[in-house]
Order: structure tokens, then sequence, then C-alpha cells
């Protein structure tokens, strides 16, 4: 009795352990991601505002006045929570900026910081959400000298690296289509089945499936015909390979009915199962991977499909000087002010797909748009966003050791997770 109690105490002890265990687990997994990022005690908040900026601002690395920023609301870069006419702004560029200033304020002599921009950069930034549609009415408040910088998905070309200075790349993003869900069907599991057995090493692994079965089967016929209890005992060699066979299929898929009864048929049955679990598992991994390619490739998909039909973007954008390079192979493309207004035209039939900004459009895919729109194919035409700054801006250094700071340090990878779908597809052609 004395050693069932002890048992039971250790159970019990067990049990609530893995509980405990658990509960953590489950606890830590329910933390908001962005609490790694920032440290409280050295953190000033910036301060938002939707007005935009009045006057211009010094450029003298001097001056102590605090910082002016400029951004536009598009998801997922900035996310607008405004509740109760209380501004209340998130996302990718705003915990970016964060993270700018947290480390300048951290790191300002290493960078070489003057007092007074050690002093500027202590005090709250100044972020302005102003009415622009497009990245371009950004920068036109850097070249009037009315902004310090502007953060946005703001895409660095050769273009406006004449009028303007960009900061280091802060996110690498590439253009993709958009379609409505019900116009872009999923892959087809018998292509893919029959893309599978079309492939070289396949034929051979079946080749291989087929020889070990029959081996396997003759073995357990010659171990079981003169078992007195074996259902294959003193069966013909025929029927009985025949029977043994069957089981040995039937066994790969955890069907089988019959069991063999002398100890070296089981062993032979332990080789049988082990090489099941290999074989199912490299047939299942196959098959994913033809599904994916599918995904990835299918013509009807990606940025292929363009041609002839009516493709809808927002102008002055760089997913336009895309398009306009194409145009001689699209039946027609119509612009908009912003990325809202493509979004209500292709729900309401007005063109046949999107493109833009994949990290854009599949942030409004997952969320908003979820049940009726869906990004397709791989994304193409890569680019990097920047910080828009002025030209011999004195933050561009500061900046740009910063950014190197933070990506070392693995905190825009971080960022991304936060903002964008880790598992969506995001490798460019």
């Amino acid at each position: 009795m004395q050693i069932m109690r002890i048992d039971r105490r250790h159970l019990w002890a067990s049990t609530l352990g893995v509980l405990f265990v658990v509960a953590i687990g489950l606890f830590l997994a329910t933390q908001p991601a962005q609490a790694s990022f920032l440290s409280p005690a050295n953190y000033t908040p910036t301060t938002f505002t939707t007005t935009p900026p009045v006057g211009e601002v010094s450029t003298d690395p001097q001056d102590s006045e605090p910082l002016t920023i400029v951004t536009r609301v598009v998801a997922p870069f900035i996310v607008d929570e405004t509740k109760d006419n209380v501004p209340a702004f998130t996302g990718y560029s705003k915990d970016l900026i964060d993270l700018i200033q947290y480390d300048l304020t951290k790191n300002g002599d290493a960078y070489g910081l003057t007092s007074a921009q050690k002093e500027a950069i202590s005090k709250p930034l100044s972020m302005h959400t102003v009415d622009e549609p497009t990245a371009e009415g950004l920068i036109k408040y850097i070249e009037d000298g009315q902004a310090h910088a502007a953060i946005a998905n703001i895409s660095i070309n050769n273009n406006r690296e004449g009028r303007i200075d960009y900061s280091m790349p802060i996110f690498n993003s590439a253009l993709q289509t958009m379609r409505l869900k019900d116009d872009a069907p999923g892959p087809n599991i018998f292509t893919a089945f029959g893309a599978i057995l079309q492939r070289h090493e396949m034929h051979v692994l079946l080749l291989i499936a087929t020889a070990f079965i029959l081996l396997v089967a003759n073995m357990v016929y010659l171990f079981e015909r003169r078992h007195p209890k074996s259902p294959w005992y003193k069966e013909r060699y025929l029927s009985g390979v025949f029977e043994t066979a069957w089981w040995s299929i039937t066994t790969l898929v955890g069907q089988e009915e019959s069991h063999p009864r002398s100890g070296r048929s089981r062993m032979v049955a332990i080789g049988l199962m082990v090489f099941g679990v290999l074989f199912v598992s490299i047939f299942t991994a196959s098959f994913a991977s033809e599904l994916t390619l599918q995904r990835i490739d299918d013509p009807n998909r990606g940025p292929q499909s363009l041609e002839g039909q009516t493709v809808i973007t927002v102008r002055n954008s760089t997913s336009y000087a895309y398009l306009d390079r194409q145009r001689a192979h699209l039946s027609e493309i119509k612009t908009t002010n912003d990325i809202e207004d493509a979004y209500r035209m292709l729900k309401s039939g007005e063109g046949d797909a999107i493109v833009y900004d994949a990290p854009v459009l599949q942030h409004y895919a997952d969320n908003k748009g979820k049940g009726d729109f869906v990004t397709v194919g791989s994304v193409f035409h890569p680019e990097y966003y920047g910080i828009a700054l002025p030209k011999d801006s004195p933050w561009r250094e500061p900046f740009n050791r910063a950014i190197l700071s933070l990506s070392e340090a693995g905190e825009l990878d971080k960022l991304r997770d936060v903002w964008l779908d880790r598992h969506s597809i995001y490798s460019a052609e």
C-alpha cells in the first residue's frame, strides 16, 4: 500500500508539472510580439497629429527642434485605430520610428550626434498622418522643406533619388496581383497527382516500393505457410503470395485485416511499417510541394494572367510605372487616387485585377478583405522601401546607423512578423 501511495503522489506531481508548463507556454504565446521591442524606461512616445506640418523645418545639426515626420495611412505601415475622435495609430512605420528614436537615444555618442541632435531626439517626435494617397505626396513635403523625414511604403527609385535622399532600405517589397476570391480558384489536386506520377524520382520510388512489397510477400508466405494458426497456412504459392502481397499493401495504409503469427514474419512486418512511414511521408511531401508550385507558377494566377485584361492600380505609383511598360499586353489600365478606391472598383466589377505593393495587398486580403479578395501567384518586380530625407540631411547617417543596428539585432525581422503573415508566399521571382 505504501508503494501505491508513493506512485500516486508521483503521478499527481507529474501531472501538475505538465499542466504548469503548458499554462506558462500558453501565457507566453499570447503576449504581444511588440513587447520585446522597446524599453519603457528610456522611451519617449511619438505624438501623432492628422494635420499637415506648418512652416519649414531646420536642417541645421546645431538646432535642437524635435523631428517632424510625415506619413500616410496605408496598412500595414500605418493603421488607423482612431476611436471617439481620439487619434490612435499603429503599424510597421510607427513601430520602426519608435525603434529608431530609441536606438539614437541610446547610441547617440557612438553615431556622432551633436549635442543639439541628442537633445532633439530626446523629445517626442511629431508624426503627421497627412491625407496623401501616394508616396509622391509625402515626398513633396520633403522637397518643400516642411518635414525632416517621410516614412511609408516609399519605393526607392532612380527618379526620386535625384530629388531627395533615402535612408538605407527598411523593407524589401515587390508587386503582386489581387483578384476577387471567386475568380481565383485553388490548385487542382488531380493535376497535382498526375504531375507527381510523371516525375522520374517518383517512378524510381514506386519501383522500389513494388520490389520491397514482393520481397516482403514472399518472405511472409514462406514463414507463414507452415504455421497452423496462420491465415495463410498451407496456401498454394501463387494464391499465398497474392494474399501476403495484399496484406503488405494494406499494412502500408493501416488497414490490414490479417496478422502474421510467426516471430520471423512479425520482424518483417516491423520493417514493412518503417518503410511504409517513409514512403507515405515522401509521397505526402511531394504532393504538398506540387500543390504549392501550382499556386506559385500557374499562369492563370500570376502576372502572366494580366494579358488582355483590365488592371487597376494607384496613379503616380511604382505599380503604375510597371504596368505602363506592359501596356501593349493589357486591355486597359485604370488608375485611382488611393488603394481603397481600387478595392471598391475591383469588387464592383470595374476591372479584372489589382496590381500594387504586395505587403499592402496581403494585409488587406488577410484582414478587411478576407473572404472577398485574395492575392494570387508569387510577387514580382522586387523593390525596396526607404525613409525619404531632404538632400544632405544631417539625419541621414544617424538614421542609417540605427537601421543597421536594428537589422543586425533582428528587430526588423520581428516587425515584419508582427505586421505581415509570416506564412504568406513572399519570395520574389
